[in-house]
């Protein structure tokens, strides 16, 4: 049995950057409201991360998937992830940057708090790139229900790459 999807949007802007310099943008939200434990929510999100390098002082980008919930019977207990593919528009085209082959998440085993990234390549010097990553998998809950096997992806973020 499946469990109903909300999605949420929610577009970059520079509030999100912390005091490391490195910025989050193009979060989108997946729910599953019928998985909540409780008050928390069950969700995953979907975001590209940028940040300057301190080995090199080069401008960095990478894919990011992150998993959170409490823990109930209803939370998940494997998260099986296909692939997870970083994505570049510029000069009018679009490139696949970055990519990672299968990977399982525990959520138990993280406390209900799991993160995947993809590698993290340079960021074209070009102000008006934009990245997106996008991530096939499948949830299998703690109760054994599961999810279809699922292609979500983030929204599209320019972060703006300095070096």
């Amino acid at each position: 049995m499946l469990g109903a999807v909300l999605i949420v949007g929610v577009t970059a802007s520079p509030a999100l950057a912390d005091i490391s310099g490195s910025h989050d943008g193009g979060l989108r939200t997946y729910s599953w409201p019928k998985h909540d434990c409780g008050s928390t929510p069950t969700q995953v999100d979907l975001y590209t991360h940028y940040w300057v390098s301190i080995l090199n002082g080069v401008s960095v980008v990478d894919g990011r998937f992150h998993y959170h919930s409490g823990s109930c019977n209803l939370a998940a207990g494997i998260i099986d992830i296909h692939y997870m593919k970083l994505w570049d528009y510029y000069s009018g085209s679009i490139h696949q940057v970055a990519s990672t082959g299968e990977h399982i998440l525990n959520p138990p085993l993280d406390n209900y708090n799991s993160t995947w990234s993809t590698p993290d390549p340079h960021c074209h010097s070009n102000f008006n790139d934009s990245y997106w990553v996008e991530v096939s998998y499948q949830i299998i809950w703690n109760n054994y229900d599961e999810t279809a096997n699922r292609d979500d992806n983030s929204y599209t973020y320019s972060p703006g790459c300095a070096v």
